[in-house]
């Protein structure tokens, strides 16, 4: 959990490199003094937090009180064991997912305009969604290849797949190097059934993600 000074947080995150950091790997933000923010400046706060970490549920707190539902809540890092429905433990409302296919990864990788960052801004969220199904070797191979390579750029990696021969999605959590065990579930918790990634990086470009996620879709890096 992180808690976010709403008075101050534009200037905060917009200077201190590691304030922007603990925003991005947060499992819960908690808003704090937005009793004396104007909605305003409450609304850029959010939009910003959301640039940097789109899946993390935003709890205000009211004069110093939280729910503690919200605290309770994060029960388990690995949704199998969590009593947290699988869909607020993703949590992918707020974002924007861009199209991965294997025409668009045959190419040079180009911006599309949805990963979010400045030229002075290092810590970017990129989005994807896959129609077909994968495999269940594409995935071994494409995380055997990421984490080493490119492990301290990833600060945070959530992904629902949807892979062939299973009936429900299997669900992949990282921070940085650490994976942590993947879910296999039994069936998935409605009728989407595209596969869906969030990756939060640091110093981590578009191009070079794009280009690691080739075994992912059967193609050679």
């Amino acid at each position: 959990m992180t808690t976010v000074d709403t008075v101050n947080a534009l200037h905060t995150l917009s200077q201190y490199r590691e304030a922007k950091r603990q925003v991005a790997v947060a499992d819960l933000i908690l808003l704090t003094k937005q009793d004396l923010a104007n909605e305003d400046t409450l609304t850029q706060v959010q939009q910003h937090i959301r640039q940097l970490n789109p899946t993390a549920p935003l709890q205000r707190s009211d004069q110093g009180v939280t729910a503690l539902s919200a605290l309770l809540e994060l029960d388990h890092v690995e949704p199998v064991q969590s009593v947290t429905p699988l869909t607020h433990w993703l949590n992918f409302g707020s974002a924007q997912f861009d199209p991965l296919n294997s025409s668009l990864l045959r190419t040079s990788p180009a911006s599309t305009g949805n990963e979010i960052s400045s030229h002075q801004d290092t810590i970017n969220t990129y989005c994807y969604q896959i129609t077909r199904p994968v495999t269940l070797f594409a995935i071994q191979l494409w995380l055997d290849a990421l984490l080493p390579e490119m492990g301290h750029q990833l600060l945070r990696v959530k992904a629902i797949l949807n892979v062939e021969g299973f009936p429900g999605p299997i669900v992949i959590h990282g921070v940085q190097q650490l994976l942590h065990p993947t879910a296999v579930l039994t069936h998935w918790p409605n009728d989407d059934r595209q596969s869906k990634l969030v990756f939060i990086t640091d110093q981590l470009s578009r191009e070079q993600l794009e280009k690691s996620l080739r075994p992912l879709l059967g193609l050679q890096v």
